[in-house]
């Protein structure tokens, strides 16, 4: 955990990045897409996300979601826009990919 000292984002976003790729993995190594079981793999993926988020600081509330889909050559445009303090708050993306699918977990932190 972080000293209570720090409070902008852009000082954990490479640990962030790292905290993410571990869950991901942890959660959807050699998972098969399946659209009936997807939305559980989410959820588990966005759980065990905030879990570590949360031990990582507290000095930030953290936002995670996660796109998952099947990969069949399929384009995917995803944007979005925030109203924060640039100095304290940031975002970061992950993609992991296997054989048969792709996701996409996008992390903001706002400082408390």
């Amino acid at each position: 955990m972080h000293g209570e000292s720090e409070y902008e984002f852009r000082e954990l976003k490479d640990e962030v990045k790292v905290v993410v790729q571990k869950a991901v993995l942890k959660v959807m190594e050699g998972q098969k897409y399946d659209h009936i079981t997807a939305n559980d793999c989410i959820q588990n993926v966005l759980k065990v996300c905030v879990d570590e988020l949360k031990r990582l600081s507290t000095n930030f509330k953290f936002i995670v979601t996660c796109h998952i889909q099947q990969r069949k050559g399929a384009a995917l445009d995803s944007h979005s826009s925030s109203y924060w303090d640039e100095e304290t708050d940031g975002s970061c993306v992950i993609t992991w990919e296997s054989s048969s699918l792709m996701a996409i977990l996008y992390v903001y932190g706002l400082a408390l």
